[in-house]
């Protein structure tokens, strides 16, 4: 019952979700790199959602993973090949020095910030 309440609580006035009409983080490439962040108490059906800027220093740390969002951004249909992957991200490498597992866990952890 209690999440039929917390689904009800998103739906708007015209019976759509607000949970999904606008994205949770917003990506800017051209200038400056930058990542915004969505501000869940300004989504409502009739308002423009607000936006707040994530601080370079929660996400800079996390070179491969900026890098694997970057490759990703500039490849068609935002896919790319495990190998394409590796090789943009450490140069050189093959993909049996870098694990499978590592490159699934690694883009995760910066769409959280």
């Amino acid at each position: 019952m209690k999440q039929q309440r917390e689904t009800a609580s998103e739906v708007g006035n015209e019976g759509v979700s607000t949970h999904f009409l606008y994205p949770a983080i917003r990506i800017y490439t051209c200038g400056e790199f930058a990542l915004e962040r969505l501000i869940p108490s300004s989504v409502s059906p009739v308002d423009l959602p607000q936006y707040k800027p994530v601080p370079r220093g929660e996400w800079s740390h996390r070179g491969p993973a900026i890098t694997m969002l970057k490759v990703l951004l500039c490849s068609d249909d935002r896919r790319a090949s495990r190998d394409m992957l590796i090789e943009e991200i450490w140069p050189g490498k093959r993909g049996s020095a870098i694990t499978v597992s590592y490159t699934h866990l690694t883009l995760p952890t910066i769409l959280l910030v």
